[in-house]
């Protein structure tokens, strides 16, 4: 449900999910990170993933259903993916290389969907991609979105009662947009409330915050622990990048 919700269904190659557009998942999407799609009744019972090791690599399924966008926004539509699987409640799971935008061409064009019989060409993690920055920088990122729920037990909750008494989305008008304030008062939880925001719009969007000031603690581009930075203000204004900025904010 989160796979497909997220990025479109493995079956329909150029279909859309979340993050390369489709505005008709957020319902879903809403469940899916409380942990509780409508099969399941706890968070302990779902595995929240965007590939694995059959269909397509997340990078190549972005390619596909977005052939007329650049690379660079291709890697901030993966970001948005891995922010949100890794901080939604449940159990992250993640294909080996995904933090590395693994792909898998095929010689003769294209993409190898399902690779059991191809050759380790296709198949190895090209190691030596962590020589460039944009693929280091995404290895970081994952790195620090781990850090990032490690270190927030309210990220990791176990019962939908306690998910339901701590979480609840936020009303948001743009239909690329999903918001979620999670309370603080759970067993060694150092922040007093999360809030997050998801947007794959393409338009700038201006998110009101409760009051109090909030650090800036993941970003499109960094994601860790550290602060980047101090909202005092009531109203967060994000800046309009091209189908993806995810921030999530620490009171």
């Amino acid at each position: 449900t989160i796979r497909d919700s997220l990025r479109g269904s493995v079956f329909l190659p150029d279909a859309l999910g979340f993050i390369t557009g489709a505005t008709d998942t957020k319902e879903a999407l809403e469940d899916c990170y409380r942990g509780l799609p409508a099969w399941c009744k706890d968070p302990r019972q779902t595995v929240n993933y965007v590939s694995c090791h059959d269909n397509n690599t997340l990078m190549d399924r972005i390619t596909l259903a977005t052939e007329s966008s650049t690379f660079e926004e291709r890697v901030r539509m993966n970001k948005l993916a891995a922010a949100f699987c890794l901080t939604a409640q449940g159990i992250p799971f993640m294909q080996a290389g995904e933090e590395m935008l693994r792909s898998k061409p095929n010689p003769k064009g294209g993409f190898v969907e399902n690779s059991f019989c191809s050759s380790d060409k296709v198949n190895s993690i090209k190691w030596d991609l962590l020589e460039q920055e944009v693929y280091s920088s995404t290895c970081q990122y994952y790195k620090g979105l781990i850090a990032f729920r490690k270190a927030h037990p309210v990220l990791r909750m176990r019962t939908a009662y306690d998910v339901l008494s701590h979480l609840v989305p936020v009303p948001c008008d743009d239909p690329h947009a999903m918001v979620f304030q999670l309370t603080g008062d759970v067993p060694g939880e150092p922040a007093d409330a999360l809030f997050m925001v998801f947007s794959a719009s393409e338009k700038e969007l201006t998110v009101k915050l409760p009051k109090g000031s909030w650090h800036i603690c993941v970003n499109s581009d960094r994601a860790g622990t550290e602060s980047l930075g101090t909202v005092f203000l009531s109203i967060l204004v994000t800046e309009g990048l091209m189908w993806i900025l995810s921030q999530i904010i620490i009171l």
